[in-house]
């Protein structure tokens, strides 16, 4: 099955005279259905106006521009694909959210952002960390929002361990710039360690809970299987999309997977077919993983009715998987790049 892949792309790709190889990189045989289109979802042009509206009133957007980028991610889209079945409100919550962190990386990754992570994160950091703001930043208004939404109506628990994956994603967010910034080279390990992070995974399942109104116990959080499926989960999205974003890597002179595994002596397609060696690996443990789920729940006697947020949960990762993909192949972010070339 390839219906992930960016098939609105392809035909754009070849009038534009992209090579076979080029095209190529972007198929990843991801087992899962992909998403309906999102011109379908009920919810999609609201999604696209008030996520709009929000990051105006808050300042986020300011010129032209701005705007034209807004709408040129399209992440309305992502919100549907990647969380079709949540209540509007909390589809707001996540499309004003996944636009803002589009918001700053973009600043982060053009030469007027560059270096600028611990004035433009640091009071965010502060804000998720019940601190006043050590400064200010032009995403403290609209992230203030954000967090007493994300955090409101959901039991105490949950609320800390959002809280401790948002503290390790701006932590990473400053050291990843730190290092842009000063050019340093990264391992291939250090490069994983950090896209763990900044590729905001950890709060986009939590978000799972939030927008389907449960929260998995720590008992079964905690069980082998579910940490599994977590980390390859995690790993499946960034890797995808480190070939996805390629090309926008390159022109904006930032550090890619695929650019490591060249320094480290592969040729381009040797590296992008270890990317996609990697995406496999990633995809199969998963599922081997998820296969085990049941019988762990069996040796730690969950009755069978408690398990429907179980595989709630586990269908969310599936989704969100999907659902990246197909974004990446199908939104602006990525694709002016490529028709660029």
């Amino acid at each position: 099955m390839q219906g992930h892949a960016p098939q609105a792309v392809l035909p754009r790709l070849a009038e534009h005279g992209a090579d076979v190889d080029w095209v190529s990189q972007w198929h990843f045989d991801l087992p899962f259905l992909p998403p309906p289109p999102a011109s379908a979802h009920p919810h999609y042009g609201v999604l696209t106006a008030t996520t709009q509206a929000f990051l105006t009133a808050h300042g986020v957007l300011r010129t032209p521009s701005d705007v034209d980028r807004f709408r040129r991610h399209d992440l309305a889209m992502w919100t549907v694909f990647c969380y079709p079945d949540c209540p509007l409100e909390s589809q707001q919550l996540i499309a004003d959210f996944i636009a803002l962190a589009a918001e700053w990386d973009h600043l982060l990754s053009q030469p007027e952002g560059r270096g600028r992570a611990t004035e433009l994160i640091s009071p965010l950091k502060d804000i998720t960390e019940n601190r006043a703001p050590s400064g200010n930043s032009r995403f403290l208004r609209a992230w203030a929002d954000v967090w007493r939404r994300w955090c409101e109506g959901m039991p105490a628990p949950w609320c800390a361990r959002t809280a401790e994956h948002w503290s390790a994603i701006f932590a990473a967010l400053i050291d990843e710039d730190l290092t842009e910034t000063a050019q340093a080279p990264l391992t291939i390990g250090e490069k994983c360690r950090l896209r763990d992070e900044t590729g905001l995974q950890s709060v986009l399942f939590d978000l799972i809970e939030r927008g389907g109104g449960f929260t998995l116990p720590s008992r079964i959080r905690d069980l082998a299987p579910i940490q599994s499926m977590l980390f390859h989960a995690n790993r499946q999205i960034w890797v995808t999309n480190e070939v996805q974003s390629l090309p926008k890597e390159l022109a904006d002179g930032e550090s890619n997977l695929v650019l490591l595994l060249e320094a480290a002596g592969k040729t381009r397609s040797a590296a992008l077919a270890e990317v996609h060696r990697m995406v496999r690996s990633h995809t199969d443990t998963f599922l081997a993983a998820e296969a085990a789920t049941p019988r762990a729940l069996d040796e730690l006697a969950v009755p069978v009715e408690e398990r429907v947020d179980v595989y709630r949960f586990i269908a969310g990762m599936r989704t969100i998987m999907a659902g990246t993909a197909t974004w990446c192949g199908n939104s602006g972010r990525y694709q002016q790049y490529v028709l660029d070339r």
